[in-house]
């Protein structure tokens, strides 16, 4: 099975990666910020011990499907000022989550 590792456009993490899995014992190939690997067997513990490795504060291990992992910092909705409706999930800033929130009828209630 193939599974592709994306880096999220991080070059050099990717680089590190790559000869980190070579050293695992895996076959891997790199293209830009995405390692290939053949071999997948235990490929989620051997991330882990990466971004420790390597201490990558902040990075996680994200499975996007079976055969896809993502590795990037997890930026959340408020770092940017923004803030969920706790309805539908629309994503505004609090001025127009406001206005949305009546839409749904909630905004009397607050």
């Amino acid at each position: 099975m193939v599974t592709t590792i994306d880096c999220a456009n991080d070059e050099k993490m990717a680089a590190d990666l790559e000869r980190y899995l070579s050293e695992q014992g895996y076959e891997t190939r790199i293209d830009g910020s995405l390692v290939i690997i053949t071999n997948d067997k235990n490929i989620k513990k051997n991330l882990e011990s990466f971004i420790k490795n390597t201490q990558k504060v902040g990075y996680e291990i994200l499975e996007a499907d079976s055969g896809t992992f993502v590795i990037a910092k997890v930026a959340h909705i408020e770092d940017f000022g923004l803030s969920s409706c706790e309805i539908c999930g629309f994503v505004a800033s609090e001025e127009e989550l406001f206005a949305h929130r009546r839409a749904h009828g909630i905004g009397f209630l607050m």
